[in-house]
């Protein structure tokens, strides 16, 4: 059974993953031809059409993808604001701080 809340986080994630893939990939200086490389993805075109929201990535390419670009999949999926790239950074840095 699906939930009217499943069908609205679904709508999130479809909304937010593209803006969040491709900041997640230019904050660790990868192209998109760079990134689909690192995760064996077929084609770069691939990440772009993920990228501008015409295609979905499958499941598999999504934890993939978040290990290369060393976000958490629920941060690049859009359900949390924990575990993005800046926040990655930010720990590096108080840990050297440390």
């Amino acid at each position: 059974m699906i939930f009217p809340t499943d069908i609205i986080t679904f709508i999130y994630m479809v909304a937010t993953l593209p803006r969040r893939l491709a900041q997640a990939r230019r904050a660790r200086g990868l192209s998109q031809a760079g990134l689909a490389q690192a995760a064996g993805v077929p084609h770069s075109m691939t990440i772009s059409a993920w990228e501008r929201g015409v295609n979905l990535p499958r499941v598999d390419d999504l934890a993939t993808m978040a290990g290369v670009l060393g976000v958490s999949l629920d941060w690049l999926c859009g359900l949390t604001a924990e575990g993005g790239p800046l926040c990655q950074d930010s720990c590096r840095i108080a840990r050297h701080l440390l």
